[in-house]
C-alpha cells in the first residue's frame, strides 16, 4: 500500500506544471495624496494638464493639476447649459484640445479650450446609468466606449450613439466606475469602484478580452486615467472634498 501511494505521489509531482510567475505589481509614484475638489468623477489629459471634474451638485467644478506632481494649476467651472444635468460622470480628450463629458443620463457635452461647443445624446435609455467615457484616439470600429454602472459593461459608440449590439462585459452590476484610453490609443483601461476593491482591468477593444491589472485605490475608486509610459491615475469619490488621488506605473500588457 505504501509503495502504491509513493508511486502516485511521484507520478503527480512529475506531471505537475511549474507555477506561473506572479505578475509584477504596479509601482506607486510620487503624486499629491489628494486634490481640492469634491467628489472626483471624471478626468482626462489635456494640453493644460490633467483635468478632473466633480460629481453632481457641484456645477461642473474642476481643477487642472500637474500630471507629474498633482499640484493645482487652475480651477473653475465647466460651462453647462441650463437644461443639462451637472451629473458629469466621465471625461475624455483624444487630442488634448477638445474635451467631451458624459452625464449619467447619456448626454454628451463638447468643449473646446473649456468653452462649450454643443451637446448631444448617445441614447434615450435612461436605465443604463453611465459612469465613464473613453474615446479612442485611433477611431477604430468603435469611436470609443461609454461605461454603464447598471450592468457593468462598456458600450461601443458609433456615429455619436451607443451600439447595444457591441458591448464588453467588465464586471458585475453597480461596480463599474470609469474607462480610459491612453493618448496613443494603445491601452484601454476600465476601473471598478469600492465594490470591486478598486480593481483596474486592461481591455482589448477589438476582442473584448479583459485581464486584471491591479487593485488601485485609494478610497472609493471613481476615476481611472491611462497615461503614457504605462502610468495610471486613480481618483476617489468620497462624497466630499478633498478627493483622494494616486499615481502608479504598471507592467506593460502583451503586444
Amino acid at each position: 500500500m505504501r509503495a502504491w501511494l509513493a508511486f502516485v505521489v511521484l507520478a503527480a509531482c512529475g506531471s505537475s506544471k511549474a507555477a506561473p510567475e506572479p505578475r509584477p505589481a504596479c509601482e506607486p509614484l510620487p503624486f499629491a495624496k489628494s486634490i481640492p475638489l469634491p467628489e472626483a468623477s471624471g478626468a482626462a489629459l489635456i494640453e493644460e494638464g490633467l483635468i478632473v471634474v466633480a460629481d453632481s451638485g457641484n456645477h461642473g467644478a474642476y481643477v487642472i493639476v500637474d500630471p507629474d506632481t498633482g499640484d493645482v494649476r487652475a480651477r473653475g467651472n465647466l460651462p453647462l447649459p441650463d437644461h443639462i444635468s451637472d451629473d458629469l460622470e466621465g471625461l475624455s480628450s483624444p487630442d488634448g484640445k477638445t474635451l467631451t463629458g458624459l452625464t449619467s443620463d447619456g448626454t454628451l457635452l463638447h468643449w473646446t479650450h473649456l468653452a462649450l461647443d454643443r451637446t448631444s445624446r448617445i441614447t434615450d435609455d435612461r436605465k443604463l446609468d453611465f459612469e465613464g467615457l473613453c474615446l479612442d484616439p485611433q477611431q477604430r470600429a468603435c469611436e470609443g466606449f461609454a461605461a454603464s454602472k447598471t450592468d457593468g459593461r462598456l458600450y461601443c459608440l458609433r456615429n455619436g450613439t451607443i451600439d447595444p449590439t457591441h458591448t464588453i462585459e467588465i464586471t458585475r452590476p453597480d461596480s463599474l466606475a470609469d474607462c480610459g484610453f491612453d493618448p496613443s490609443g494603445s491601452t484601454l483601461l476600465a476601473g471598478g469602484n469600492v465594490f470591486t476593491a478598486d480593481q483596474v482591468w486592461r481591455v482589448d477593444p477589438a476582442t473584448g478580452k479583459t485581464e486584471e491589472l491591479a487593485k488601485l485605490g485609494p478610497g472609493n475608486g471613481e476615476v481611472v486615467v491611462a497615461a503614457p509610459d504605462n502610468v495610471v491615475y486613480r481618483f476617489s469619490d468620497l462624497n466630499t472634498a478633498p478627493s483622494l488621488a494616486g499615481k502608479f506605473r504598471c507592467p506593460p500588457g502583451a503586444r
